[in-house]
């Protein structure tokens, strides 16, 4: 069966951490990316909030109010919740929790790479958190034209992840 996705690198996350970069993943090989991040898992009990940042072309996280974002949390047992930011140090994206309820998600990355354009990302995720069954659609920017070559994934408040898989392709045209 022919695929448009083409393998670029997995990463996985075996230790306590509440920062992890996936660097030199971006190049001028492709306009648009495909990252799935399986079984994030927090270090503790409760589930906790997943942000992304980018990695400029020189290996600095980018971690100014550079970046917008919106998602939707859509909780199974609730109404759902909006939240949004056009001033933000990152792009808000879900929650994760401990296995075995665990976490997923899909995001999308375009242009990257190109130093003339922002870099945009689309997100899909789920979460089961206390047995409540959670999806996320979330949206984001990175106003900032420059070339992007890597992802940060963090949990900058309490909560940190000490075990996960991500992989990262490239869409073929």
């Amino acid at each position: 069966m022919a695929t448009n996705l083409e393998f670029i690198n997995s990463f996985e996350i075996t230790s306590s951490t509440s920062a992890f970069n996936c660097d030199n993943i971006f190049s001028a090989d492709y306009d648009v990316y495909e990252i799935y991040i399986r079984n994030l898992a927090t270090v503790g009990t409760t589930n906790t909030a997943l942000y992304f940042r980018f990695i400029d072309s020189g290996g600095s996280v980018i971690n100014g109010t550079t970046y917008d974002y919106a998602y939707l949390n859509m909780k199974a047992n609730t109404s759902f919740l909006e939240s949004r930011s056009t001033t933000a140090s990152f792009i808000r994206v879900g929650s994760f929790d401990r296995p075995p309820e665990g976490s997923n998600g899909k995001f999308v990355i375009y242009n990257p790479y190109d130093s003339s354009s922002y870099t945009f990302l689309q997100a899909q995720a789920s979460v089961r958190a206390a047995g409540i069954f959670v999806g996320y659609k979330a949206i984001g920017v990175e106003h900032t034209a420059q070339s992007v070559r890597g992802i940060q994934i963090l949990e900058p408040n309490v909560r940190p992840f000490d075990e996960g898989n991500i992989s990262v392709y490239g869409v073929k045209g």
